[in-house]
């Protein structure tokens, strides 16, 4: 789901940090070149940019898939980010300012073990919808096969999922029935499964599908 959401809102789902249990803080914030950091020392051509960072830079939409299993601390450099919209680089003094059209989507499934609760501070960050389990069998193979139908019309064309070509925003993914039309603002959307999701620039409305 947020996947086709990122493509949907900002032609371009790549922007990924993938959660695991060794995630590092670099992987949200930046890292370093450390030839060129040996060489010339800290400069931005030593700084190697987080996909968060550059969402933030390009005014592009960035995922953190399984964001409770990333490790706390790790998961708290996320509140400067969505609160205060900056990203510091202290060894620059700099910092990268969030471009309109920047958008975080989280996903989490907290009903696995070994996962990190989310502290308080960060979850007043995020705006929480919960895409439930399908009821039943019959439901789920219901589900299943409306989209093998919908996808498999002649002339039907595939999902855009990737980067954007020449420059253009992709065109809207086809409606889903986990995504439609809320109407809100900033820091709205989707947990799914359950999945968090934090609008957390400008305001602007859901993609309307």
């Amino acid at each position: 789901v947020s996947e086709h959401l990122a493509a949907a809102v900002s032609g371009d789902s790549t922007l990924l940090v993938q959660g695991t249990a060794g995630t590092p803080e670099e992987a949200v914030r930046y890292g370093w070149n450390y030839a060129q950091l040996l060489a010339h020392g800290p400069s931005r051509d030593a700084l190697v940019p987080s996909p968060l960072m550059r969402a933030m830079s390009d005014g592009m939409t960035a995922r953190v898939e399984e964001l409770t299993r990333i490790p706390a601390d790790v998961q708290d450099s996320l509140i400067t980010i969505l609160s205060e919209k900056t990203l510091p680089i202290p060894e620059l003094g700099q910092e990268v300012q969030a471009v309109r059209g920047f958008n975080v989507i989280a996903t989490a499934n907290d009903r696995d073990r070994g996962v990190n609760e989310l502290s308080s501070a960060l979850r007043r960050r995020f705006n929480t919808v919960v895409l439930p389990l399908p009821a039943t069998p019959d439901a789920e193979v219901d589900i299943v096969s409306r989209r093998v139908d919908q996808t498999s019309r002649p002339g039907a064309a595939p999902p855009r999922l990737r980067r954007r070509r020449s420059g253009r925003r992709a065109d809207p993914a086809p409606p889903t029935d986990a995504a439609a039309s809320t109407g809100r603002s900033p820091r709205s959307v989707v947990r799914g499964s359950l999945l968090w999701t934090a609008w957390t620039t400008y305001p602007r409305s859901f993609p309307p599908w």
